[in-house]
């Protein structure tokens, strides 16, 4: 039997027809994995195709295709749900808009005017409030119908969206006869009748902020019973059983408990920003100086921890706060009123919760772990917060991920 030749390289003798089957095979195998991964939706091009916004997950790469010119994402919530949203150049209300799953399916393949679709939290889950002609519909996260209120579009309409986060408020629809405010459970049951001259949702604290005739505000519970009669100008949402009060109109604030109780004699300037969110997103609160304008923090007691003396301050995320020094720098402070991160960049916001924050520095935003090191290189025309995994960002056309990073170099 005539042997087969064989090939001497680098003092090793190695099988040529074997090696060729063996690298036919692992390209074959590639090719299998390529496809399989097209198939799937997963290969997505690391550089844009065209200007706009993309996600990026916290390996550094591009997670979605472009959705376009015009398309504005919105991160992803604790239950893994973003909306898409076109400006179409008419009205907020006239956008189109879309929801995505955290494979960046679109829930249902449906669309929606932006204002007829809310998107609400109730005991942890994510619910879908749409208007579809005359009715109501009540769609669970899979955009499956829980309920429907016939003809509710002919006597009602739904009002703004609740505090964001994690809250079991009911749902604030206004009478279109009376011009007037109640509460609707999440099986379209109307639970607080239309009374009040304005609503805020309600809070973490299962109460909401309602106006009455008078023009005074007070805090009622989910059976409609006011548990602080109206006699304040203006308040924000409770929190940790505490809210920042205003007894009259451009007068100072001070913060009160659940029953309506001053709890600090301490002075606080009052904006409407405390209406739209938690006043404790942690342990700690952000207020701000009545005399001096100066931002510090309290706890959940009242107290000042972190006395009045930030030019500007963010609240309170994943244990650490933005602040802005006397030159319009920005950096953090963590709970404690340490600074971890210098006063050095030109805007700045949150922390997330995988301890990365977008900063900017000139006209580039990056991000930045909490030791001051570099996530991402500055290269971004417009950055935000990780949320859930995904941050979001404005990708040039043609513009790729740089990854690289010098941990040393900050």
């Amino acid at each position: 039997m005539k042997k087969m030749k064989l090939q001497h390289c680098g003092g090793l003798r190695v099988n040529k027809m074997k090696k060729n089957k063996v690298i036919i095979l692992l390209v074959g195998i590639l090719f299998i994995v390529l496809i399989a991964n097209f198939i799937k939706g997963k290969m997505v091009s690391q550089w844009a195709k065209i200007s706009g916004y993309y996600y990026i997950d916290m390996n550094k790469k591009i997670a979605n295709e472009s959705y376009g010119d015009g398309a504005f994402l919105h991160g992803f919530d604790a239950n893994g749900i973003a909306m898409v949203e076109y400006y179409n150049g008419a009205t907020f209300e006239d956008n189109e808009v879309f929801f995505l799953d955290q494979k960046f399916r679109v829930l249902g393949n449906r669309v929606f005017r932006r204002g007829d679709v809310k998107k609400w939290v109730f005991e942890g889950k994510d619910y879908f409030i749409c208007i579809e002609g005359n009715n109501l519909q009540i769609l669970d996260s899979n955009m499956t119908e829980v309920a429907t209120v016939e003809n509710f579009n002919s006597s009602y309409e739904i009002t703004a969206n609740p505090i964001f986060g994690d809250c079991e408020g009911l749902i604030a629809i206004r009478d279109i006869e009376n011009e007037k405010y109640g509460f609707m459970s999440i099986d379209g049951e109307i639970v607080i009748e239309p009374r009040f001259l304005q609503v805020q949702a309600f809070s973490s604290d299962d109460v909401a902020v309602v106006m009455d005739e008078n023009i005074k505000y007070g805090v009622i519970d989910k059976s409609g019973k006011y548990i602080i009669e109206p006699r304040f100008y203006s308040i924000g949402n409770f929190s940790h059983g505490l809210a920042l009060a205003q007894e009259q109109e451009n007068g100072e604030a001070r913060i009160i408990d659940l029953k309506g109780n001053i709890v600090s004699e301490n002075l606080y300037r009052y904006d409407g920003s405390y209406e739209m969110t938690n006043m404790f997103e942690e342990r700690l609160a952000r207020v701000q100086d009545y005399n001096t304008g100066l931002y510090g923090a309290i706890d959940e007691e009242g107290k000042e921890v972190i006395p009045p003396s930030y030019k500007d301050m963010g609240l309170f995320a994943n244990g650490y706060a933005y602040i802005e020094d006397e030159n319009g720098k920005y950096g953090f402070i963590d709970e404690e009123n340490k600074i971890v991160v210098p006063c050095q960049y030109d805007c700045i916001s949150n922390f997330s919760v995988d301890g990365v924050a977008p900063v900017m520095v000139g006209d580039l935003w990056g991000y930045i772990r909490t030791d001051n090191t570099w996530f991402l290189k500055p290269q971004f025309q417009r950055a935000y917060s990780y949320q859930n995994g995904y941050a979001i960002v404005w990708l040039r056309e043609g513009q790729s991920v740089d990854r690289y990073e010098n941990k040393n170099e900050n």
